[in-house]
């Protein structure tokens, strides 16, 4: 089983997810295009989603076709308005009960993991047949049900696996210290490390993410392939959707092309103080590009920006996006 790590404080809130999938007879491999932290910001709160237990609402002998549940979740989110509220994705991800695949496997754990800010009050919610949001076993499977909290204090619990002890306590004082959040995306990969070299059901490699009371989000991989394009399909659907069609990638040394890589997305609400109206201002990093191929229509309310990451740049960005250079960002 998948490994999410659960951090939540008052001042920030973090989630990771790993990218194994496991089969029948113990067999398993890395899907690296799947998206496993699903971003949602909205006027009054931000989220972050990610799971553990099924991964594929198809079922075997049925010839139709069915989206993973990445995809699923993205595409309950994309449902949710813009003033939408935090029960609306609630209730969006109940919906996961009525698939025709939770009904051949009932039994089978599994637990969606949400944290984030609403207004300026870290929370999170556990669904799931078999853990609640302290991440205490409630049962063995059967109905999803919702726990919630709004955490007060420092908490640190994982869904899927259990982490090492000695992990868990180095989060829990890199929290209480308020760490730099790159440091503390770090240590959490580190424990990914650790419990996948005691749990084979974990990869090595990982996605972390975190939210600020201000709402602001950033997340991105760990320990991904560096010797190929690693784009995910979510992060080129994005693109796509802002028209850019490909990528102008830099060379190294000897004229050959380097892969384009992502390295992170950050997002936040933002409110323009000219036009008293909020938007959403997304940014994200591809290493080893030099510029974008866009398809040149103009899209209303929309303005793309970019900037070429010099050599010797930190690899983590977080993007501070001035509401006066546009009334409108994505």
């Amino acid at each position: 089983m998948s490994l999410n790590i659960v951090l939540t404080s008052p001042h920030a809130v973090y989630l990771s997810g790993d990218f194994r999938l496991t089969f029948a007879k113990d067999n398993w491999k890395d899907n690296f295009n799947m998206q496993k932290i699903i971003s949602v910001v909205r006027f009054r709160w931000s989220a972050m989603v990610s799971f553990v237990g099924l991964v594929s609402l198809a079922i075997p002998e049925d010839s139709k076709t069915a989206p993973d549940v990445d995809v699923w979740i993205r595409q309950q989110v994309e449902k949710i308005p813009k003033d939408g509220e935090l029960n609306d994705l609630v209730q969006l991800l109940l919906e996961f009960e009525n698939l025709p695949i939770r009904a051949r496997y009932s039994m089978y754990k599994h637990a969606f993991s949400i944290v984030g800010f609403e207004g300026r009050k870290a929370f999170s919610v556990v669904i799931s047949n078999y853990l609640d949001v302290n991440g205490n076993v409630i049962s063995r499977g059967g109905a999803l049900v919702v726990t919630k909290k709004k955490p007060k204090s420092i908490e640190v619990f994982s869904a899927g696996v259990n982490i090492p002890n000695n992990s868990r306590q180095k989060l829990v004082t890199l929290l209480k210290q308020k760490a730099n959040p790159q440091v503390i995306r770090e240590a959490m990969y580190t424990t990914n490390i650790n419990t996948s070299n005691e749990v084979s059901t974990v990869s090595q490699a990982c996605v972390t993410g975190y939210i600020l009371p201000s709402g602001f989000l950033e997340i991105g991989p760990h320990g991904t392939p560096k010797d190929r394009p690693y784009v995910p399909d979510f992060i080129i659907g994005q693109l796509v959707k802002e028209g850019i069609t490909g990528f102008k990638v830099k060379k190294d040394g000897t004229g050959n092309n380097l892969p384009p890589m992502w390295v992170g997305t950050t997002a936040r609400i933002i409110y323009d103080k000219r036009s008293r109206s909020s938007f959403t201002a997304e940014a994200y990093v591809i290493r080893n590009v030099e510029n974008y191929i866009h398809d040149s229509v103009k899209r209303d309310g929309q303005q793309l920006f970019s900037r070429t990451i010099q050599e010797g740049d930190s690899k983590y960005y977080s993007f501070k996006i001035n509401p006066n250079t546009s009334s409108k960002a994505h």
